[in-house]
């Protein structure tokens, strides 16, 4: 099930669970500058979620949660407590 959307974002592709959006602004850049789009997503996350769960899920490999910790600082204060519903960025 997918909840509303804020119209800033599109869906890239959805994984079972899990929500992968494309953030609308990079695609508008692209289109204005003639740069490739950058491929910066956001997570959406939820219930039982992990930095090393979202990691997992994302690069295939839950040993790089710290690149999204960093992305992420003024998000997060403890990457062991991350909240239901936060949007990451996932670089």
């Amino acid at each position: 099930m997918i909840g509303i959307i804020p119209t800033r974002y599109t869906i890239a592709h959805v994984i079972p669970e899990r929500k992968v959006l494309t953030m609308a602004r990079e695609q508008d850049e692209a289109k204005r500058t003639g740069k490739p789009e950058k491929k910066a997503k956001v997570y959406v996350t939820k219930a039982g979620d992990s930095l090393s769960k979202i990691a997992k899920a994302v690069y295939g490999d839950a040993d790089r949660w710290q690149e999204i910790f960093e992305a992420n600082k003024g998000k997060i204060q403890d990457p062991n407590k991350i909240s239901v519903g936060l949007e990451l960025r996932i670089p």
